[in-house]
Formats: C-alpha cells, sequence, structure tokens
C-alpha cells in the first residue's frame, strides 16, 4: 500500500508532463490542424458585419496563405474558378463579407499527411452553414501547405471530386 500511492503519483506527474509537452511543442500534424481549425474560424462570417472586425479578419484571413497561392473551387451554380494569388483571394474575402452575413465554415475529417522539407497535404470536408437555412454545402478539398518561418501556410486549394463518370467500354 506504501508503494501505490507514489507510483500513482508518478504516474499523475508523467501524464500531466506529456500533455504539457504536447501543448508547447506539438506535432507537425497538430499545428496543421490547428491552423486549418484557425483558418475555419476567420472564414466564418459573424451576423454583425462591422468593419473594424471585418478588417481583423482580412488581416487573419492573409496570414494563413503564401502570397503565389492557387485556389481552385467548385461552386454550385456557379461552376469552376481558378484564383491564381493571395490578393485574388483577398478580393473574394471582402467581398464575401460585404454580401454575408452568419456564415459558419467548419473543417470536418481532417487528414494530414506530412511530407519531406517542411510539406503537407490535407485531405477535409468543409461544411458552411447559415442559421435558419435547411441547406447546407458540403465540398471536400485537398490543401497542401507549406512550413514557412514557423508557421504553416497555405500554398495550395483544389475541391475533391468524389464521384467519377463511367466511362463507356
Amino acid at each position: 500500500m506504501k508503494l501505490v500511492r507514489p507510483l500513482l503519483g508518478l504516474v499523475v506527474v508523467a501524464a500531466l508532463l506529456g500533455l504539457a509537452w504536447k501543448h508547447f511543442f506539438p506535432s507537425d500534424e497538430e499545428q496543421v490542424r490547428r491552423t486549418l481549425n484557425q483558418l475555419a474560424a476567420t472564414v466564418t462570417i459573424p451576423p454583425e458585419r462591422k468593419t473594424s472586425r471585418m478588417l481583423l479578419a482580412m488581416d487573419r484571413f492573409r496570414s494563413y496563405f503564401t502570397p503565389n497561392v492557387q485556389v481552385i473551387v467548385d461552386i454550385p451554380g456557379e461552376g469552376h474558378h481558378t484564383f491564381e494569388d493571395r490578393d485574388e483571394l483577398m478580393s473574394v474575402y471582402q467581398a464575401a463579407w460585404s454580401k454575408l452575413s452568419d456564415v459558419k465554415v467548419e473543417f470536418l475529417d481532417i487528414v494530414v499527411k506530412t511530407g519531406p522539407e517542411n510539406a503537407a497535404t490535407v485531405d477535409l470536408t468543409a461544411k458552411a452553414t447559415q442559421p435558419g437555412q435547411k441547406d447546407f454545402l458540403f465540398q471536400e478539398f485537398k490543401f497542401d501547405l507549406a512550413k514557412k518561418d514557423g508557421d504553416w501556410r497555405v500554398t495550395h486549394i483544389e475541391p475533391i471530386k468524389v464521384l467519377k463518370p463511367l466511362k463507356d467500354k
């Protein structure tokens, strides 16, 4: 009995040290997940659209992308479009802020594959919803990220085609 308490205390201390280590020194995979979750929170447009809040969100949004980012999207009813750099992407984001309100964006089913030379590829499902609306948008994407100056930045985004057409034989 005298040995159980010190051993239990040692196990608790080791677990706490492990959690602290993971929090302060996360793996590349965990850093990528955090970055993407923060990006989703930044892309979310609140119900009240104050100019000061928009400027802060725009600055945060810019920081998640490399200057030469390429983003390919397929928007239902709008079609296929490619954004060739961060400035073009920023213009679209600013237009969304002025036209939309109360849009919540979430990234689900995040699968991170880290590679050599500070690169990562992520498959995820983006979900966009508006309160009071029955419809919502689901789209699967592939994100490529690179670690620049200690932070993960998005370099490329493209939709994943889930269903492929059957070929005639």
